[in-house]
């Protein structure tokens, strides 16, 4: 039988129309998991964020430093933290303290610096052999403790004193020389450990 040409007319519309709706579904769909996509890279876009992975929260990679956290810790080696974080927050990223860990000498509550090593001594070691953190056998002035820098010559009780109390106020040491802001360690001083000495 063949249709009038309202009828064909209606036949064209119908098609026409259900090719629109499957076009618009297909089309609206692709979009929406292309967004979802997006999103997903925006977070993980390797050259301008680094994932936090205790916290989930991200930062930019060039606040992120580098640190050797060795000695009574579960996983000693390198890890990653954000700028500013404190020792304990390095602990904790190479997994924390074990239960033969002596952190009586540690400040943890210290500013770490960038590629910057933290040793925990176990509880057995002997105080005096402890070296926080040091460099071909240099003493760190931003992480020893006080029986380590009286060990340098002309550092007494009271200088090793002054030298924490000094970090504790204005941050770590940025330079050797500005050891010298310490009430009392001079040029003369100074001269005497400058190279026996390190800040990183």
């Amino acid at each position: 039988m063949e249709l009038t040409l309202k009828q064909k007319v209606i036949v064209f519309s119908v098609m026409l129309g259900i090719f629109l709706v499957s076009v618009f579904i297909k089309y609206g769909m692709g979009m929406r998991g292309e967004e979802e996509e997006s999103g997903k890279d925006l977070s993980y876009k390797e050259d301008v964020v680094y994932e936090y992975e205790q916290t989930g929260e991200y930062y930019e990679e060039d606040s992120i430093m580098i640190i050797d956290v060795e000695g009574a810790v579960i996983y000693p080696g390198i890890v990653k933290i954000k700028e500013g974080s404190r020792v304990y927050e390095a602990v904790e990223e190479a997994g924390g303290l074990l239960d033969t860990a002596d952190t009586k000498y540690v400040n943890l509550a210290e500013e770490v610096t960038d590629g910057s090593i933290i040793y925990i001594p176990f509880k057995d070691e002997n105080s005096q052999e402890i070296s926080v953190s040091s460099e071909a056998g240099k003493v760190n002035i931003n992480t020893a403790g006080k029986e380590e820098l009286m060990e340098l010559p002309g550092i007494g009780e009271s200088y090793a004193e002054a030298v924490i109390e000094y970090r504790n106020v204005n941050g770590n040491f940025k330079t050797n020389e500005e050891i010298m802001n310490v009430t009392g360690i001079g040029e003369a001083k100074y001269e005497n450990i400058k190279d026996m000495i390190c800040v990183y």
